[in-house]
């Protein structure tokens, strides 16, 4: 109980002339804290967010290739899942002709489309409202379709435009696809079957069973390395940062422990051991860094309730920094400080010590 008053004391007590020291580490400590935390939510938000987008619009979390719909079903059991054909094809007019893909669906479609859309495809095509002023009358659709002997044929398909449509993916998705009733599609066609839902048992029943299956991953396995590498690049801007907080630390450290060296050989005059003064300032040190940590936190909320406005996110709820990783470098940073002060206070006395003795 001692140590920790003498800590509190020469930590921000009035009566402590170094006062606006302990202040100027607190805040540094906070900044540092309130960078790091920024930092790692927003560029999280924005690698998951894509991914989390992409397996609920483009490429599911599990394709499988199966006309055997009901045996299907029963491997995945109560796991959400849909059926869907797709393929390439043209949109062509009177004046221009756009390369699309071509999804195929009926009412159990779950892909990231409104309610109100899956009633307006039973009648005609979903488009992007990218093309509301290009395409509006005498749409055809071009396509190969498959023949019975291994032959491919051009056809063509007149249109009726029911509506248009937008997903979270925006224009990278929506200017590729429409989307027609699933009785439309070819009858060669194959049948995909996406279950939604990332379960490696299952995923492991599908491919033990004899099925077809695709991931996410896999569909989209370019990007995902390039995401991931961008993770590895986040990883090391983060280290770098860290190890700059930690080169803050041993700064702070050695001014304070510089500034509070009549302090501590008064202590260790008043009877305190070696020991008890290290640990005194080694407190002192965790609390002023706790603090800065805390606060630096605290204003992490507020700071990343404006970064939708700011960025033009669109989000309807604001974002918020990850309180594990918060926890954790705050823990590791209060550590490492009393450490660093534990360190130096010993060293001061030590070399008080030598010269006392000489």
């Amino acid at each position: 109980m001692r140590l920790f008053y003498i800590a509190k004391r020469y930590a921000f007590s009035s009566s402590n002339r170094h006062r606006a020291k302990s202040v100027r580490i607190a805040l540094g400590m906070m900044i540092s804290t309130l960078a790091l935390i920024v930092t790692i939510s927003v560029m999280d938000f924005l690698q998951n967010s894509r991914f989390t987008s992409l397996r609920e619009v483009k490429s599911f979390d599990l394709v499988v290739q199966s006309e055997e719909i009901e045996e299907v079903k029963a491997i995945v059991g109560e796991t959400p899942c849909f059926i869907y054909k797709e393929m390439p094809a043209l949109l062509v007019t009177d004046t221009q002709s756009k390369a699309v893909m071509v999804r195929y669906i009926d009412e159990s479609y779950q892909g990231g489309l409104y309610s109100s859309s899956l009633n307006l495809v039973n009648d005609g095509a979903l488009i992007s409202p990218y093309y509301m002023n290009s395409f509006s009358d005498n749409v055809k659709l071009v396509y190969l379709d498959q023949g019975k002997v291994a032959t491919r044929t051009l056809k063509t398909q007149n249109l009726e435009i029911e509506g248009y449509y937008r997903t979270k993916l925006g224009s990278d998705f929506d200017s590729l696809y429409i989307f027609l009733p699933l009785t439309m599609a070819p009858s060669l066609l194959k049948t995909q079957i996406a279950v939604l839902g990332e379960d490696t048992n299952l995923h492991s029943k599908l491919i033990k069973a004899g099925y077809k299956t695709t991931t996410w991953q896999e569909a989209e396995s370019s990007l995902y390395q390039a995401m991931m590498v961008e993770k590895w690049m986040m990883i090391i801007i983060l280290s770098m940062l860290f190890i700059i907080i930690l080169v803050q630390i041993n700064t702070n450290s050695r001014l304070f422990i510089e500034a509070k060296k009549g302090e501590i050989a008064t202590l260790w005059s008043l009877g305190l051991t070696l020991r008890d003064c290290a640990l005194s300032f080694a407190l002192s040190g965790a609390f002023v860094t706790a603090l800065g940590c805390l606060l630096g936190i605290l204003l992490s909320y507020l700071v990343l309730h404006f970064v939708p406005t700011l960025l033009s996110l669109p989000l309807f709820t604001s974002l918020a920094p990850d309180l594990k990783l918060a926890s954790a470098f705050s823990v590791g940073a209060i550590l490492l400080s009393a450490a660093f002060y534990y360190c130096k206070t010993k060293r001061i006395l030590k070399t008080s010590l030598e010269i006392l003795y000489e």
